[in-house]
């Protein structure tokens, strides 16, 4: 795994890196062969999605995912396709917007979709019940975001075996058994966290780990990620942990007001910037001001606001929007007869800092992240971000 060096400079450097090294794995995956859906015609993915969400084209800061992730000269065709999303948890933002991108390219691309929502990512049994669901209606391809990877390989084999295609999003599973997924690298995500808040703190200081979705694989891959890259840092040490069920802000406060009764918080990490910022109240009551915080985001307004403080040192996060809307574009290119070259691209996070979030937000690619209609914030809704 590659990360950055541990000063700032070099962190701010590892932003373009990252962009780098989106381009060339994609473009090793994007070869593809077959029927019309993905050959003939030179459309480009950028070209029909929504511009708010391609802005991020003209930077040369950030990644155009919508258009690197995209199948080469992608067209739709004209038969109209049953799919269907099963998602395990819209409840933070982010979640949300990864559903707003597959349903956003369903209605560019007149798919019939079916959404099942499990509620979290604890729901496992219920995902599966759902997945069951799903196959009883026979669609044509089925996309997920699992609640486990490793819970659905009975599922993805009665799919394959009745040709129904299916595309796990963020974490698919390791069995391989699947067509096409785009994966977030959550161990990279952690370890530049760690650096963030490393070069923050001039590698030194006690720090408050709170994770939400305890037992998931999403905290599970991100605490493996954080702790590998703090060995780097033998004076940044971890002196409180805690695993919320939930990603509930207010859940986060109320565990970190308990320990900072007994401990001091130089930092925070945590696999989402909204429980930080929870964290981070308890702090300020406490008479710490300005606690740094490090870890996936943004996702919400007010981490965007922390970002630009410089509260939050750096928000690693995985384009949810894009990955959702370009994954459908997958789905369709595959019914279509095209294979991809590479069955899993791992898609580098997208590092926003107090440096550059302000471009992020000027030249769309926030968007790429986060949808303005579940955020709350950006083009076409009431307050910009």
């Amino acid at each position: 795994m590659t990360v950055p060096n541990r000063n700032a400079t070099r962190l701010n450097r590892a932003m373009l890196v990252a962009g780098v090294a989106t381009v060339s794995i994609v473009a090793a995956a994007c070869s593809s062969s077959g029927g019309s859906s993905s050959t003939g015609a030179s459309t480009s993915a950028a070209a029909s999605a929504p511009p708010s969400a391609t802005a991020a084209a003209g930077s040369s800061t950030f990644v155009a995912y919508l258009k690197t992730l995209a199948p080469p000269s992608f067209t739709p065709g004209s038969k109209r396709y049953k799919v269907a999303l099963l998602d395990a948890s819209t409840v933070l933002p982010q979640q949300k917007s990864l559903e707003v991108g597959v349903q956003d390219a369903a209605k560019k691309y007149n798919v019939d979709l079916t959404v099942y929502d499990a509620g979290g990512f604890q729901n496992v049994s219920k995902q599966v019940s759902q997945f069951e669901t799903a196959l009883a209606a026979k669609p044509d391809a089925i996309l997920i975001l699992p609640a486990s990877p490793v819970a659905f390989n009975a599922e993805f084999a009665e799919a394959k075996k009745a040709g129904i295609k299916v595309l796990p999003m963020l974490i698919p599973p390791p069995s391989g058994n699947y067509d096409y997924a785009e994966a977030d690298n959550l161990q990279l995500d952690a370890a530049q966290s760690v650096d963030s808040l490393a070069a923050t703190l001039g590698g030194k200081g006690e720090l408050f780990a709170i994770m939400g979705g305890a037992g998931s694989t999403v905290a599970d891959l991100f605490k493996q990620g954080m702790t590998a890259e703090l060995k780097k840092y033998p004076n940044l040490k971890i002196v409180f942990s805690k695993d919320l069920s939930g990603y509930s802000s207010s859940d986060a406060q109320s565990a970190a007001e308990s320990a900072l009764s007994s401990q001091k918080a130089d930092g925070i990490i945590t696999n989402d910037t909204i429980l930080g910022l929870g964290a981070a109240r308890a702090a300020k009551a406490r008479g710490l001001s300005n606690v740094p915080i490090a870890g996936i985001g943004p996702g919400d307004k007010a981490a965007i606001d922390a970002l630009k403080s410089g509260q939050i040192t750096v928000g690693a996060t995985p384009p949810f929007y894009a990955v959702g809307y370009t994954t459908v574009q997958w789905a369709l290119s595959i019914l279509g007869g095209a294979t991809p070259a590479t069955r899993t691209v791992t898609v580098p996070p997208m590092i926003l800092t107090k440096s550059n979030i302000g471009a992020a937000i000027s030249s769309g690619a926030l968007y790429n992240v986060m949808a303005p209609s579940a955020v709350g914030c950006g083009p076409g809704q009431r307050s910009g971000c």
